[in-house]
């Protein structure tokens, strides 16, 4: 109830847009959830929840390609913990551990195939043709290409913050083709302009990742934001909350290869691939969810403050635990590195 509360509040920029965007949110969410139930007690798995996870990573790289990389890493998780859940031990049985890990795997191979193959028809019956008749329905490449070339002209949109620091990592020819609205930045030369300017990259590429995550309330469609300091504070809280159960829960090499690091480093590319394009607060919106979901479920606001109120209470000396202070500095940071990329 709380998460939906603050969905409506924080989100309601984009809670109205259907989008593939939110579609695609939704399936990465099952997906999570389907490879978190069949790992948590693979041997009591029924088939069929194989199959529906191969179902659901197909819908995953069918929809938005802003999910492939994170649903890749889920489903590798996943294949990672199935086999090594049947190949842990050597014993007598291993002919039948082979034989269950590969019907397991088929599974999934076959629920992804199943929505593959409907979508590539659709593809050559419907649109190469029209492509063929001149319509302009790019493909993954020329989408891509087009995406980073427009996208060195501004940050965000609908703010249309002016990108000076990306348009100088390029030539002057390469410049007055961008600003002529032609598409020269190909994936290989965007890796090579990056190559040649890595700190420069770092910086744009970061600072599109921090609107995105903080929601940049300057960034609006639908309204504007009366107490835009305090909009970034509070998602500062949220963001030092993830950060600080993230260091916590993620403490041993166990911890770490694990499907639940998977899952936060797949929410995680969510964010990360978008912020190679202008920021469109939209495209965020899954690591956001993550975000306001680790901040409420998780003991961080009980564990940040209960030595505050007993220091109140007991109104002697009395120590103040880390995160507290902590969450201070990160949110006054958090104010300076907005404006400076405003103003």
């Amino acid at each position: 109830i709380i998460l939906a509360a603050v969905l409506l509040i924080f989100e309601r920029d984009i809670n109205y847009i259907v989008s593939v965007d939110m579609i695609s949110c939704a399936f990465f969410v099952m997906l999570c959830n389907a490879a978190f139930s069949i790992t948590e007690d693979i041997d009591n798995v029924k088939p069929l929840r194989f199959l529906y996870l191969g179902i659901i990573f197909g819908l995953n790289i069918c929809f938005s390609g802003q999910f492939t990389i994170s649903a890749f890493i889920v489903i590798l998780a996943a294949f990672i913990k199935i086999g090594y859940h049947h190949f842990k031990k050597t014993d007598k049985k291993t002919i039948q551990k082979v034989i269950s890990f590969a019907l397991a795997i088929l599974f999934i191979l076959l629920g992804t195939v199943a929505i593959k193959m409907p979508n590539n028809l659709y593809e050559s019956k419907v649109v190469n043709p029209a492509r063929e008749r001149g319509e302009w329905i790019p493909t993954g490449t020329e989408w891509i290409a087009s995406g980073l070339s427009a996208n060195l002209k501004i940050i965000n949109y609908p703010k249309m913050l002016e990108d000076k620091l990306s348009l100088s990592m390029i030539s002057p020819e390469l410049q007055q083709k961008v600003i002529n609205d032609e598409y020269p930045m190909t994936p290989r030369l965007y890796v090579k302009t990056f190559i040649n300017n890595p700190f420069k990259f770092l910086v744009r590429w970061s600072e599109r990742l921090f609107l995105g995550v903080f929601n940049d309330p300057y960034n609006r469609i639908f309204y504007d934001v009366k107490f835009v300091s305090l909009n970034i504070i509070i998602m500062a809280f949220f963001v030092f909350a993830l950060y600080d159960r993230f260091k916590n829960r993620f403490s041993t090499y166990k911890d770490v290869i694990s499907i639940d690091m998977a899952v936060y480093l797949a929410f995680l590319f969510s964010a990360l691939v978008p912020s190679f394009s202008h920021v469109e607060n939209r495209y965020f919106f899954t690591m956001r969810c993550l975000v306001y979901g680790v901040f409420f479920v998780s003991p961080y606001l009980n564990e940040c403050y209960t030595s505050l109120k007993e220091k109140i209470r007991k109104q002697k000396p009395f120590a103040i635990g880390y995160a507290f202070y902590g969450s201070i500095i990160f949110s006054i940071l958090s104010l300076v590195i907005y404006y400076a990329i405003y103003y």
